[in-house]
């Protein structure tokens, strides 16, 4: 533990009760935030620890890389030698890339999360960690100031990091720096210090369970949540808001106000409890604009299954992961 951790402690309180922060982002002292694709943060549940850039690379722990090529060029590749975190939510680089997105319609980050899934850790804990530094801004900024004491953490403008208002062209270009302010640790991260673990929507957690050994996921069930609030993610473009599986049919229902509905590759696949291949649909040109948005697939009174695996892709990103398990005994 740091030295003078009674005064980042003492900081992080008195930011609770500051009145330009309003009930709304109260909480956000509380947490520091991390955002991965859901198979990467399946991977991170699974072994109990969040990885460096580094050490991902040395591993092969990444499933799906969401990092932007051009930013990670203009960052100190030092960097990619700790594990990342926010002292905010819904960061600018979230907006950028959060949501299914046609390709050609990605921005030009050239980033994608389209399933994210966020992380919130204890800012006491880790804040007050030994060799752990924070920035004023984005690490890839350039100039950007980094310490690692009480006192360096009490010069931090967390009025303009935490900032959410919309912002002026005059002021864009400090600010938006200022949003993405991080807190580094070296290595990885354990999981120890892991309060919640929050999905954009019930079926995008259901993802995230299918991915995930049950045994494993029984340690952090209590911990994973997808309502509405606490308010993490933008919900602007196409995701998949529910799904209701039974033995002879399969419905998903997209976000029906998505910016993006289309047009995307869509595949659906169906396999039994012995990983055969028993159906799937496909769709070149989909589009979820209503009425599209409620997708149901009709797997036939003849092949009713007590048991099966579903995956919904969107181009070339899994959309929807799931499994259906009836009451009655398995009969193949």
């Amino acid at each position: 533990m740091k030295p003078d951790a009674a005064r980042i402690v003492a900081r992080l309180q008195a930011l609770k009760a500051e009145p330009w922060l309003g009930p709304a982002r109260a909480w956000w002292p509380d947490y520091l935030f991390h955002v991965t694709d859901v198979q990467n943060a399946a991977r991170i549940l699974t072994s109990g620890r969040l990885l460096s850039r580094a050490r991902c690379d040395e591993t092969g722990a990444m499933m799906v890389d969401n990092a932007s090529e051009q930013i990670l060029a203009g960052t100190d590749p030092a960097w990619q030698a700790f594990v990342r975190l926010y002292f905010r939510p819904k960061t600018p680089f979230q907006y950028q890339t959060e949501g299914f997105r046609p390709i050609g319609q990605r921005g030009g980050l050239q980033a994608y999360c389209p399933m994210p899934v966020v992380f919130l850790f204890d800012a006491v804990s880790v804040l007050t960690r030994a060799g752990t530094p924070f920035s004023a801004r984005n690490l890839a900024a350039a100039n950007a100031q980094v310490g690692d004491d009480a006192t360096f953490f009490e010069m931090l403008p967390f009025e303009e990091i935490y900032h959410s208002s919309p912002l002026s062209e005059a002021e864009k270009r400090s600010i938006v720096h200022r949003r993405h302010a991080e807190v580094v640790v070296p290595g990885e991260l354990d999981l120890s210090a892991l309060r919640r673990v929050w999905c954009r929507s019930p079926a995008e957690q259901q993802t995230l369970q299918t991915l995930v050994p049950q045994r494993i996921w029984m340690r952090f069930a209590a911990r994973v949540g997808s309502s509405p609030r606490p308010n993490l993610f933008n919900r602007l473009w196409t995701f998949v808001e529910r799904a209701e599986l039974s033995a002879d049919r399969i419905d998903v229902r997209l976000n029906p106000w998505s910016r993006t509905p289309g047009p995307f590759a869509a595949r659906v696949d169906v396999l039994d409890a012995r990983s055969r291949h028993r159906g799937s649909w496909s769709e070149p040109e989909f589009d979820s604009r209503p009425p599209n948005q409620e997708l149901v697939i009709d797997l036939g009174a003849s092949r009713r299954l007590r048991r099966y695996w579903v995956g919904f892709w969107l181009d070339d990103r899994l959309a929807y992961a799931g499994s259906y398990s009836g009451e009655a005994e398995d009969l193949f």
